[in-house]
């Protein structure tokens, strides 16, 4: 492999990459700017800055690197070679794996789902008709679900932020010399600062006192490059960057995992809720320790099971060396 890109521009393009990203949203006219950020119209305006961002930086990455001669090719490099299957086997693995990880949050799901089958039966009803009310209440929830916030949350944001930061960062520090172990550790530096920007919204838009905004913003700067890393990672063992992005979708609909169950629902608080919602808090509460133990096995099987399902023997990783490789 033959790589001339000193590790200096490197950084200092992977700045300039993440900066511009930032920026779009600020150049933005004023009279969308100024909207609420979850306003459709706020929202499609910040679709094409972020798009025309991440096609700069793309066509940034093909001028530097060569069009990717370092890993055989523009298409290995930015993680797009292999066809459709390729890369939707890829994607599928990396969403098993989240949903692992997600174990508790989907056993509670299971429980409140359960307990409302139950109710259902005791009333008189069926099972049957009981799951098929849950399932039309379920698709009610998702077919009501702002369409802008869902393309924001689910595709154009994990779409154009893991090629920014992803597929064209971690390409060029690796061209650069990087370990790759090193990469994976410097490249969601770029992508935890991308998101200090929020400061402002807190500060200006939600009107947060300053030691709360300011952190509130270290605890988002902690845990999106925590969650860069993990993605990466992701990226860097299957070479397929359809795998960060499922991944990053995947974990943009679950959110962070919910333990406010692990305290007793608070009478006031209940008093205001729908007879459902009671309920559900009622039953978690109750069955916490099944919930904590459903949690310690995901992270469980999700130890054991992470590098085996991303194999970058069996996804043709150009990333991982085989000096490296484990399965």
């Amino acid at each position: 492999m033959s790589c001339q890109l000193p590790a200096r521009a490197a950084v200092a393009w992977s700045f300039a990459m993440s900066a511009s990203f930032v920026l779009s949203l600020y150049l933005v006219p004023s009279r969308w700017r100024r909207l609420h950020r979850n306003a459709p119209a706020a929202i499609y305006a910040r679709f094409v800055a972020a798009s025309t961002s991440t096609a700069a930086s793309v066509a940034v990455f093909v001028v530097v690197t060569r069009r990717g001669d370092c890993f055989g090719g523009l298409a290995k490099a930015l993680g797009v070679d292999g066809g459709l299957v390729a890369s939707l086997k890829a994607a599928a693995s990396a969403v098993a794996l989240a949903a692992v990880l997600y174990t508790g949050t989907l056993a509670a799901s299971a429980l409140v789902i359960a307990n409302e089958a139950l109710d259902w039966r005791d009333k008189g009803g069926s099972l049957g008709a009981s799951a098929s009310s849950t399932i039309g209440q379920t698709l009610d929830r998702l077919m009501t679900y702002p369409s802008a916030q869902t393309l924001r949350n689910l595709v154009i944001g994990p779409l154009t932020e893991e090629i920014v930061f992803r597929a064209c960062v971690v390409p060029m520090l690796l061209e650069a010399g990087f370990s790759l172990p090193r990469a994976i550790f410097v490249s969601p530096l770029f992508f935890g600062v991308a998101h200090l920007h929020h400061l402002k919204r807190y500060i200006c838009d939600e009107r947060m006192p300053v030691v709360a905004a300011c952190i509130q913003t270290l605890v988002q700067f902690a845990y999106t490059t925590l969650f860069g890393m993990y993605t990466a990672f992701i990226f860097t063992r299957t070479g397929h960057i359809s795998a960060a992005v499922a991944c990053h979708a995947y974990c943009n609909y679950m959110g962070l995992p919910d333990i406010s169950f692990a305290w007793p629902p608070d009478p006031a608080q209940l008093r205001w809720l729908a007879k459902r919602d009671r309920i559900a808090l009622v039953v978690l509460h109750e069955r916490r320790y099944w919930i904590f133990l459903a949690y310690v096995l995901g992270i469980v099987l999700f130890a054991t099971r992470l590098f085996p399902w991303t194999s970058p023997t069996f996804f043709a990783s150009p990333f991982w060396p085989p000096s490296l490789s484990d399965a």
